[in-house]
């Protein structure tokens, strides 16, 4: 695991010293050596082989319900070379750029918002195994970012982005109400509020109607994956409805523009689906689509100025200290989980296509 912890010191040294720098030299090493690292990764990450063995040899695609744009992608890869570890590259590339320009057109502190992304296990590393699923997201995150950035006045470009995600996963339509609902979505809601939706979303999740719901209602061409249950533990779960709970009544402090309370309010959807679908994961990652723009909203907070009194100083030096130990023992938990796992080929050990001979 020392790669990944070498990895990651490196990327906090660049990514401080961009934000300290007038110049964006230091932010773009930063994504060059995360590209780097993601997209020349050697057996690593779950779903390695299926790619491997789908780039490798193209006739199998014909098996599976495979997306057109991800189909034609392979074989344009496939023209300049056969080495899959190139395949790997030009994903993780396309990935990690949408996500950069995308920070950088509306994250006033791109460089914290690029490392959140880092450290939040289920979008950077993540990739490493859902590679479509990566692009996709990271292609609608820009598309949105475009539309944040008129403050909904113009859909036709964000719509464009979509579906052109949709062309390399197909749950990329989901985010097309987005565009639509901005009624909803630019309103900024009470506590309460909040505090209902993070409840009910634990409720899903404790009693099990989520299982139900993913099975017999939404996702039904995935409700396979509700037998595959994840191995969750209780403090996991309440570790993450604290987070999402704090989060949203930190919210407040916010100032209440369409770009500010479009994100909270899909931080809270997010949240809704991460929690009341914690244990299916392979369904849950639906959410991760919104959980891009948590990378946003989390800065904002870091260096808010809205400070009233002592007494709110206090909290919020304790809340900054408690968000940034979330963020950095995500990525510590998950490797360390995935040592004890017996798979072959998994996260870890890490092994880089680059330093192999």
């Amino acid at each position: 695991m020392k790669e990944y912890i070498i990895f990651y010191i490196a990327e906090f040294f660049l990514l401080i010293l961009s934000s300290y720098s007038k110049k964006n030299t230091f932010f773009w090493v930063a994504v060059l050596l995360s590209v780097l690292f993601a997209g020349f990764r050697h057996d690593v990450g779950y779903d390695y082989l299926n790619y491997k063995s789908m780039y490798s040899y193209p006739e199998i695609m014909s098996s599976f319900e495979l997306e057109p744009l991800f189909k034609l992608s392979i074989y344009l890869i496939r023209l300049i070379t056969k080495d899959y570890h190139f395949f790997f590259f030009f994903y993780s590339l396309a990935t990690c750029l949408f996500i950069a320009a995308g920070m950088r057109k509306l994250s006033s502190y791109p460089e914290y918002s690029y490392l959140i992304y880092l450290l939040i296990p289920s979008l950077y590393l993540t990739s490493f195994s859902i590679v479509r699923f990566a692009l996709a997201a990271a292609i609608t995150f820009y598309g949105l970012t475009i539309f944040l950035e008129n403050e909904g006045n113009s859909k036709k470009v964000p719509l464009l982005f979509i579906l052109l995600a949709f062309g390399f996963h197909y749950s990329a339509i989901l985010l097309i109400p987005l565009l639509f609902a901005g009624n909803l979505l630019r309103m900024r809601y009470s506590d309460s509020f909040h505090l209902f939706f993070i409840i009910s979303s634990f409720l899903l999740y404790y009693t099990g109607l989520s299982n139900n719901i993913v099975s017999k209602i939404l996702f039904f061409k995935y409700s396979v994956y509700t037998k595959d249950m994840g191995d969750s533990l209780n403090f996991k779960i309440i570790a993450l409805f604290l987070f999402y709970f704090i989060v949203l009544i930190e919210s407040k402090y916010i100032e209440q523009t369409f770009k500010n309370n479009f994100m909270i309010n899909i931080f809270l959807i997010s949240s809704l689906l991460t929690i009341s679908l914690f244990e299916y994961p392979h369904v849950a990652r639906f959410g991760y689509y919104l959980t891009l723009f948590q990378t946003i909203l989390i800065p904002k907070f870091f260096f808010s100025k809205r400070i009233k009194s002592r007494g709110r100083a206090y909290w919020k030096y304790l809340f900054l200290t408690g968000i940034t130990s979330y963020y950095l023992f995500m990525p510590y938990y998950i490797l360390h989980a995935d040592l004890t796992q017996n798979i072959e080929i998994k996260f870890t050990p890490y092994k880089n296509y680059l330093f192999l001979f």
